[in-house]
């Protein structure tokens, strides 16, 4: 075979050759830019945000910023609610009567491993602001029954020490309803503080980096 024959043979392999390669490219390019989406909205997410709103006409709540749509109006839906870590059902009207830090978690989450020390930590100053912590595994996080009690009472008694046997703090796992209308996106370690209507009033990320922003918060709350 002659020199001009063997390189048309060979030639024509070089294309598909390169085609994994740009395929490749294009794949980390999206999740370059999956991930920096991510980022952004936890950038959002920790500046926190108050939740207040004018009332409108009929004496209703405006909707609030941030907030999903059904936030307020679950609080006295029937079919949104948590289970205790117990296996008690409650309804997310239970969550009225007293301040509420309603913090949603996930176990493999490296953030909200590290924010339960410090929550446990302040644990103290909240109670004596008025407030309870009931923080709550995203639906669809660990398994429902049985064996996610076993992971969630693991992860918690490793976490917040002495914290987790005490009564201003419960653990459970939130209804896809709760999940859905608190957190839309399913983000774990985004909280809210609730005033003692079980309303809404701050919202904000991670207590690990935003603890003083949160008592400044419940401060207000509690003397508002």
């Amino acid at each position: 075979m002659s020199a001009p024959e063997a390189r048309r043979t060979e030639m024509p392999e070089l294309g598909p050759r390169r085609r994994p390669y740009r395929a490749a490219a294009a794949s980390w390019l999206v999740v370059v830019l999956m991930l920096a989406a991510v980022a952004a909205l936890y950038v959002g997410f920790s500046r926190g945000s108050s939740l207040t709103a004018p009332r409108d006409r009929g004496g209703g709540h405006r909707g609030r910023p941030g907030v999903g749509r059904d936030a307020r109006g679950a609080l006295g839906a029937p079919h949104a609610g948590f289970t205790t870590l117990g296996g008690d059902e409650r309804h997310a009207a239970a969550l009225r009567g007293r301040p509420t830090l309603l913090w949603f978690i996930a176990g493999g989450c490296a953030s909200c491993g590290a924010s339960v020390p410090v929550v446990a930590r302040y644990l103290s100053q909240l109670k004596a602001l008025g407030f309870r912590v009931v923080a709550l595994d995203l639906f669809g996080d660990m398994p429902r029954g049985p064996r996610g009690q076993r992971e969630l009472r693991a992860f918690a008694r490793s976490l917040a020490g002495r914290a987790f046997g005490d009564p201003a703090w419960t653990w459970g796992f939130a209804s896809r309803r709760l999940s859905r209308a608190y957190d839309p996106q399913g983000l774990p370690d985004v909280y809210y503080l609730l005033d003692r209507r079980g309303e809404a009033r701050y919202r904000n990320v991670i207590p690990l980096d935003t603890m003083p922003r949160l008592l400044e918060h419940a401060r207000r709350m509690s003397h508002g």
